[in-house]
């Protein structure tokens, strides 16, 4: 079986395995979504409206520099609720999408079906604290690879409007970054996003290996990255312009979940 098939396999076997563990008839409210879209509406909107869906095209600007990365800031104002969520974000969240589709994709000419956004987080799945979890870091990043080679979306968008520290689960804490990136090539985006996130491209796991295989650049510094503001397109000048938002992690934090890594 060709590598891809057997992913492919994988992937459908393991979205079948899901359908078994959760009960996607559930209300949304029975599992938290930290002042998110839960489940079952999620599902009810991609449902909503499928034979009228006209299906996006992406900008042609962007689609014609499959090597570089597009930066929106996004001017969401909101605190944290008591449990650390920005929950009263939900309308500037929806408001902010609505606002900036337009900037990203142009109607395209195919009718019906849904557009489906497959999750994709940039994290630092890394760690210095024994042999046994840097084995289990490559392991993984190798995986992740692999699987860039193989699953080949139209676009990668990182919605970082709220970033998490910590040990990218339940350990950590939301900080508001207004800032979403966007590209065609997954290595490109993941190591301009890590970069925004106080972390060192050239010096995680997941990048450099990514790098070293041919996956693209993870060197902000050879990296076309351009703004997106009010819908034009304008290109960086010089990295010194960006916002850096330290977010520390530490995937192997169970056992000291204060401690934040930074490479």
């Amino acid at each position: 079986m060709e590598r891809r098939t057997f992913l492919a396999a994988g992937l459908t076997t393991g979205a079948a395995a899901l359908g078994g563990l959760f009960d996607f008839a559930t209300p949304a409210c029975a599992l938290d979504t930290g002042g998110g879209i839960g489940i079952e509406e999620g599902l009810h909107l991609l449902e909503g409206g499928k034979e009228k869906n006209i299906t996006p095209a992406i900008r042609p600007e962007i689609a014609d520099r499959p090597r570089a990365v597009f930066l929106i800031e996004t001017r969401v104002d909101a605190s944290p609720d008591s449990r650390g969520f920005y929950t009263d974000a939900r309308m500037q969240l929806e408001e902010t999408g609505k606002r900036i589709v337009p900037w990203i994709f142009v109607c395209g000419s195919k009718r019906g079906g849904s557009t489906v956004i497959a999750p994709n987080f940039t994290t630092v799945q890394d760690s210095v604290l024994s042999p046994v979890q840097l084995m289990y870091s490559e392991m993984w990043c190798q995986r992740a690879v692999d699987s860039a080679f193989a699953v080949r979306p139209h676009i990668y968008i990182i919605e970082g409007i709220i970033g998490r520290e910590g040990n990218g689960f339940n350990i950590g804490t939301d900080h508001l970054c207004n800032f979403i990136v966007i590209g065609l090539s997954k290595l490109e985006v993941d190591s301009v996003a890590s970069y925004l996130m106080g972390q060192n491209p050239l010096e995680l796991h997941y990048t450099r290996i990514g790098k070293e295989r041919g996956l693209g650049e993870n060197d902000p510094e050879k990296i076309e990255i351009n703004w997106i503001r009010d819908g034009e397109i304008v290109p960086l000048r010089r990295l010194s312009e960006l916002r850096r938002i330290p977010l520390g992690v530490n995937i192997f934090g169970a056992k000291d979940p204060g401690e934040r890594l930074f490479w």
